[in-house]
């Protein structure tokens, strides 16, 4: 049995919405500021952005977690907040998605402030709460 994405996909072309860190930098939250963190300290301008794509017509909500993973909180010292920020976006996301809405989980690149020498299971483990959450 195909899933309702699965079907939906196959007859129209599905919209996305768009990037999540430029809007929140338009309503005032600025550059050197995480981003994800967002989810837990102003929930709300989160909403406010997924609402306005709702109003734009997009069929794909993705959550603002570009760079929810432990290798990029640990920059702002926020490593141990991997799951509480993940799952506040998931649910905020949620909360605006009507019915015929789909969510996508959104998994950005590895920092740049990553230096070597790393084994290649330390960057899957940087990525594990994350996805598991």
């Amino acid at each position: 049995m195909m899933s309702r994405f699965i079907k939906t996909l196959d007859k129209n072309v599905l919209v996305c919405d768009g990037a999540m860190g430029t809007m929140l930098y338009r309503k005032g939250i600025y550059i050197n500021t995480c981003f994800d963190e967002v989810n837990l300290s102003a929930p709300e301008l989160v909403k406010e952005i997924h609402l306005s794509y709702t109003k734009a017509g997009v069929d794909i909500l993705s959550t603002n977690t570009f760079g929810a993973n432990y290798w990029h909180l640990k920059n702002y010292g926020l490593e141990k907040r991997i799951a509480d920020i993940n799952r506040a976006a998931v649910k905020i996301a949620k909360d605006v998605a009507s019915k015929e809405l789909f969510i996508a989980g959104t998994i950005g690149p590895l920092s740049p402030y990553i230096n070597p020498p790393f084994k290649e299971e330390d960057f899957y483990k940087g990525y594990e709460i994350q996805v598991k959450t």
